[in-house]
């Protein structure tokens, strides 16, 4: 893999089994040389890898029947293809609440390592230098004189102020200018905005631009802040939190938003047959196929989970159109798709079976010392199993071509 398999939870976990104390003296010498080994892969530029990102061959860009474009297969393609290799993103703006804990330019964890934190607005945090240079290049030359009015900013604006700023940069390469080209093609939905909207987003562009001092032209920005709310994608990472019972928790959580040259082109399918996900706990889009796609049909993925998993095909249209400005004619909502409902009261009554036997087993532990606790929760985790391979096969039922 591009990272060698090195991750900064792997670095952690070494540093964490230096510092016991408790690992054999004899073999100390071989941890400490795969730990400065797995500090080495980390500091070098990890956006080299993705740099060449690109479609695969075996789609191509086409026109859409709502004006806009889609990535259509050119041969049969099979699940777990490669779309969609790994994209930088064109602009990304980390949420608040990770901005202390991982890089504002990859969306990285920094973890461990010693992350670099810009000299003059000390706030702006980054897990390399190389990121660092890429920031100041494209947009933080600008934002750290303005770090905490900008922090109140919606994240929009401060995206499409990012897109402004790296498109109109003097430097640029040609490949820049191409990719720059493919943002301003993208639909904006100027029209389709409400009026109240539309003049709430001219006051936040007008507000800006009086805060920062500098010439830009607001048409373009109001044009990026548009495109930004209806073409952008939500990052997400698994993040890991300690419950107050000492259980390991696990949940997706939205990190941040960026826009996508190539990204920007899949359409959505509430019966999606691509899955798109993000590299290496960062902002790196990559899609894949999870269903099987004919030549000459359309690679697409979900809009969001809440949509995906939403059973009632009038609220997604609903909700589609609201916020992206489409009505949706994918096969889940012009033909008669019963899985989803089939399965959902179904669902409904797995979660509730699980969190009663969750209950239970708090219960116990509260109750009842560890020796005692053992034979009395072996019921509760043969009924855990059963629940869990009953809830593995109704996905594959769901998941099937």
């Amino acid at each position: 893999s591009p990272m060698e398999q090195i991750s900064s939870f792997t670095l952690e976990m070494l540093q964490r089994t230096l510092e016991s104390g408790l690992y054999p003296k004899e073999k100390l010498p071989k941890l400490h040389e795969r730990f400065e080994y797995a500090k080495k892969k980390l500091k070098r530029n990890f956006y080299d890898d993705f740099a060449s990102s690109q479609l695969s061959e075996a789609v191509q860009v086409s026109p859409d029947d709502f004006g806009g474009r889609q990535i259509v297969a050119r041969s049969n393609l099979d699940p777990g293809d490669t779309i969609l290799s790994g994209e930088l993103p064109y602009a990304a703006v980390i949420f608040r609440e990770f901005e202390t804990s991982r890089c504002h330019h990859c969306f990285r964890p920094v973890g461990c390592r010693s992350p670099t934190v810009c000299s003059s607005c000390r706030q702006a945090l980054f897990c390399s230098s190389t990121c660092f240079s890429e920031a100041q290049k494209f947009y933080h030359i600008l934002e750290c004189r303005h770090t905490e009015s900008l922090a109140a900013a919606p994240v929009a604006l401060r995206a499409a102020l990012r897109v402004v700023l790296r498109g109109m940069d003097s430097s640029r390469t040609d490949a820049e200018a191409k990719s720059y080209q493919n943002i301003l093609q993208l639909l904006d939905h100027m029209d389709s905005f409400s009026s109240d909207h539309l003049d709430a987003m001219r006051r936040d562009v007008s507000c800006l631009l009086d805060l920062l001092q500098i010439s830009l032209d607001p048409a373009l920005l109001l044009k990026h802040l548009m495109q930004f709310q209806t073409n952008s994608y939500a990052v997400s990472d698994m993040i890991s939190s300690i419950s107050p019972s000492g259980l390991l928790n696990q949940q997706q959580t939205r990190i941040g938003c960026a826009l996508y040259c190539l990204g920007s082109m899949f359409n959505h399918s509430c019966v999606p047959n691509a899955i798109a996900s993000f590299a290496y706990s960062s902002n790196i889009l990559m899609v894949k196929l999870s269903k099987p796609c004919k030549a000459s049909e359309p690679v697409c993925h979900s809009y969001g989970v809440d949509i995906w998993r939403n059973p009632s095909k009038e609220d997604r249209i609903n909700i589609l159109k609201s916020k992206y400005f489409f009505e949706c004619r994918c096969d889940g909502c012009t033909q008669e798709v019963t899985e989803p409902k089939a399965h959902n009261d179904e669902d409904k009554d797995l979660v509730a079976e699980a969190d009663r036997l969750e209950t239970n087993a708090r219960n116990l532990m509260r109750q009842n010392s560890t020796m005692q606790m053992i034979p009395d929760s072996a019921p509760i985790l043969k009924k855990i199993a059963s629940l869990l391979d009953q809830a593995s096969k109704s996905l594959l039922e769901i998941s099937a071509p």
